[in-house]
């Protein structure tokens, strides 16, 4: 299967409630349970797992059916939304968003389905939940919806650009976001205004071929993972959003989508084209400095951490696997375990819900 620019942000949350007991009014806090949901790019599928201390269990049913046409060229990306009880996954050859609900047992239930342009690759939504948003990598726009208060999605547009959008990824601290474009060899800053819609601001040379986005939870780093050029793009984020370039540094072969880890202090690089993970440590100024490096099955795409932070999850896409790896005090991984997942999981995302 080509490989084709798809993303950047990997999202858990979690969601605590009380309730009082009919028995002397005793107050129990209900004790969330963890989920990871992996879409398979060839079974035009999610396959569901439950989590429980790094270990991975099939729910019932294992799989939710998915809308993509051929399956082989999708679905591509997977993310939580803000209130942690929907999904919604990108279609790449069918040009749809499908929107999942969440049952309490972590079953997914689909909603239906929403158009998107041509080629999408990652959906981006904002921390208000009001608005999302699609790049269209075989086209020059991204897409642009207003979500309902069911968490359905209503077309609000789209945005041109000129040049193929790969992938767009939102700041948690301010209105702007960053459109990269894989054939391009750019990143372009958008702000968001009040009506949802995107406005084009300044733009920026990446490397060769930017594959993703991802941002520090503080807004002030920004990385792009470059599959050309074997490259990390580093830039530091002023306050009004523009970027300043920091260098680059190297990865190993078809770098994926990246990840920080809980306390920002560490940034992963799987290697899309080979079979390990590059860690790195984040320095004071948002530089990075390679430590180590550690097997991932063949082809891994992406580092997805759980709600505790000591357990990692890596979707092999050469293997059809996902792997579980334990996270050290120092950020280091060291492999667990493996289990199916599905035929090309192409990401993966975890959640947490109450029961």
């Amino acid at each position: 299967m080509p490989i084709r620019p798809r993303l950047p942000i990997i999202i858990s949350s979690l969601f605590f409630a009380g309730s009082l007991s009919g028995c002397g009014g005793a107050f129990h806090s209900p004790t969330p349970e963890e989920y990871l949901y992996s879409a398979n790019a060839l079974d035009n599928n999610i396959a569901q797992f439950h989590v429980v201390s790094g270990q991975l269990t099939p729910l019932s049913p294992a799989t939710v059916a998915a809308d993509s046409s051929p399956a082989g060229l999708g679905p591509e990306f997977i993310t939580v939304g803000p209130t942690g009880k929907l999904l919604y996954l990108i279609n790449f050859s069918s040009n749809l968003v499908s929107i999942y609900r969440l049952h309490t047992n972590g079953t997914a239930v689909k909603l239906g389905t929403m158009a998107a342009g041509s080629g999408p690759t990652n959906i981006a939504i904002t921390g208000s939940g009001k608005f999302a948003y699609v790049p269209d990598s075989t086209a020059t726009s991204v897409t642009q919806y207003v979500v309902n208060s069911d968490g359905t999605l209503k077309a609000n547009g789209s945005t041109d650009f000129g040049t193929d959008c790969s992938y767009i990824c939102l700041s948690p601290t301010t209105p702007y976001g960053y459109v990269a474009s894989f054939h391009g060899g750019t990143v372009t800053q958008v702000k968001v205004n009040s009506d949802g819609k995107l406005t084009k601001l300044g733009h920026w040379s990446t490397g060769v071929s930017p594959f993703a986005i991802t941002m520090s939870a503080d807004g002030h780093s920004l990385y792009i993972p470059n599959l050309g050029d074997n490259t990390i793009s580093e830039y530091h984020i002023n306050s009004d959003g523009t970027l300043t370039s920091l260098g680059s540094v190297a990865t190993g072969v078809g770098p994926g989508f990246l990840a920080l880890d809980a306390s920002g202090t560490h940034i992963y690089a799987p290697s899309l084209h080979g079979t390990d993970i590059f860690e790195y440590n984040v320095e004071a100024g948002g530089t990075l400095t390679k430590f180590g490096s550690v097997a991932a099955g063949n082809a891994p795409v992406e580092v997805c951490f759980g709600a505790d932070g000591r357990h990692a999850y890596v979707p092999a896409t050469g293997d059809g696997t996902v792997q579980t790896f334990d996270v050290a005090a120092d950020g280091s991984l060291t492999f667990d375990s493996s289990v199916p997942s599905g035929a090309v999981p192409d990401y993966v995302v975890t959640t947490s819900i109450v029961h």
